[in-house]
């Protein structure tokens, strides 16, 4: 499905060629109406061409919030710093492996959210966020979310639909499902408001 992000000003040199593949030092283009600058870089492994992107930048969250149409980000403001990494290949045929691989990391120091203890979100304290995507044929994504040691996420989709998949509230990693089910909620409150 496309993802509808709408890049702007985009500035750079490209090069393919057979032997090394995909380069582009430096890429400057907007994403979210803020800089993001991007290089990509080509490996070479046995019969494969890995293609590494890598980006840093920044967005604000209401321009998030708005992009993915999620109720609950909306809650959310401020501005925050990331990185991006995309790598995508031909590392394998078999349906159980993933053609590619998107890891996003942020600190979110700059974001602020009114929620109940002990989730409050205050803008200038690290709030470490780790977002990693599976790419896999036939419309197939894995996500897992890793969110301040406070939230663990694994969801599973298929043919952009919910696989099904877990979330931890302040407890130990959520795990992908192996076959369809629903979305589960669970973790341990220290108290409740």
């Amino acid at each position: 499905d496309d993802l509808k992000l709408q890049f702007n000003n985009i500035g750079g040199d490209l090069r393919y060629d057979s032997a090394s593949g995909l380069q582009a030092p430096v890429i400057n283009t907007t994403l979210f109406e803020k800089p993001l600058l991007i290089n990509i870089s080509s490996r070479k492994t046995a019969g494969n061409l890995l293609i590494d992107i890598n980006g840093n930048g920044s967005a604000g969250a209401a321009d998030v919030a708005r992009w993915s149409n999620l109720k609950p980000l909306q809650m959310l403001s401020g501005e925050f710093s990331y990185k991006a990494a995309l790598t995508v290949g031909t590392t394998s045929n078999q349906q159980d492996k993933p053609l590619g691989q998107l890891q996003v990391t942020s600190d979110m120091t700059g974001v602020s959210a009114p929620l109940p203890a002990p989730f409050v979100a205050q803008a200038g304290v690290k709030k470490p966020l780790v977002l990693t995507v599976d790419l896999y044929r036939d419309n197939r994504q894995d996500y897992r979310l890793e969110f301040n040691k406070q939230l663990s996420g694994a969801l599973g989709m298929r043919q952009g639909q919910l696989f099904g998949g877990e979330l931890v509230l302040l407890g130990e990693t959520a795990i992908l499902p192996l076959q369809a089910g629903p979305l589960v909620i669970r973790g341990n409150l220290p108290s409740g408001d």
